[in-house]
């Protein structure tokens, strides 16, 4: 049933489930991240999926839903010198918190795969913007 769910109403589905039913979800899937994580980064995916599909500006902009991040992740981007007021709401984070639920890798790296082509078919677009860092492949690449 799921897997015939939109995502906004698999991100609902999530939010009023039990605490007990989340919380073993996210131990069987994710390990060590907490359901307030998850119910958190779903309710923010669906929101940038809506602007993607209804051809929203993603460009040099704040998506206006933060999400909610890690002290180990906050400390990551505090020192990579981004901004940790604007950095829940850029496109990087987003793809960030992106890498942390996809379970199957090679799906990971087909979409990688095709984010490295549309960068290099758009050179003069400005990573920086989105919230990149110099090092952002290689964030992006670690399991």
């Amino acid at each position: 049933m799921v897997e015939l769910l939109s995502f906004g109403s698999l991100s609902r589905l999530f939010k009023n489930l039990t605490d007990e039913i989340k919380e073993e979800i996210c131990r069987n899937n994710y390990g060590l991240i907490s359901e307030v994580y998850i119910e958190n980064w779903l309710q923010g995916l669906t929101i940038l999926r809506n602007i993607c599909a209804h051809r929203g500006r993603i460009y040099n902009r704040l998506i206006p839903f933060g999400l909610k991040l890690s002290d180990k992740d906050k400390k990551y981007f505090k020192e990579s010198g981004l901004l940790l007021n604007k950095a829940p709401k850029q496109l990087f984070v987003y793809l960030f918190v992106m890498k942390k639920m996809v379970l199957d890798l090679a799906i990971w790296d087909t979409f990688m795969e095709r984010f490295e082509g549309i960068m290099k078919k758009y050179p003069f677009v400005r990573l920086s913007y989105y919230g990149f860092s110099d090092n952002w492949r290689e964030v992006l690449r670690i399991n």
